[in-house]
């Protein structure tokens, strides 16, 4: 997909970070819109932002075992200076993988922050009223699930 951007320039070298163990590169074949991962990283900023009352909280996030090492094996740490910023590279990581388009990590973030801010908002009205339980279906804006779903 060309850029519509009159400022963008094609760079015919560029391969997306995903790649087999043999080094092959690849971008995967999957519906892109809307970045789920973005979405997730957005929603779990707003959550956050809101169980701290605000969101400029620094702090670092190490990979994970199985995840990316750097050329000496080391795994790679990230400091971020606040969760949106987090969330944001988060969305950015799909595009470098050839995951995504930028639109997609856009609207992921989106409406992540949307429903995450909803989220909070829900369970700071349950702790408000106690007589709503600490139930999200007794909410009554969220049907209670049928058993059939348990």
């Amino acid at each position: 997909m060309a850029s519509r951007t009159a400022s963008t320039v094609a760079d015919i070298t560029w391969q997306p970070l995903s790649a087999m163990r043999s080094g092959i590169r690849f971008s995967p074949n999957f519906p892109a819109y809307v970045s789920d991962h973005s979405f997730f990283g957005a929603a779990h900023a707003a959550a956050m932002r809101a169980f701290f009352g605000r969101d400029d909280i620094a702090f670092t996030a190490t990979t994970d075992p199985h995840a990316l090492c750097d050329e000496n094996g080391i795994r790679r740490t990230r400091r971020f200076s606040s969760f949106p910023q987090a969330a944001l590279k988060n969305g950015c990581s799909r595009v470098y993988l050839g995951v995504h388009y930028q639109f997609d990590a856009n609207g992921g973030y989106e409406i992540g922050t949307l429903v995450g801010q909803h989220t909070a908002n829900l369970f700071q009205a349950s702790v408000a009223q106690p007589e709503m339980g600490t139930q999200p279906w007794r909410s009554p804006s969220i049907a209670k699930p049928t058993d059939q779903a348990l």
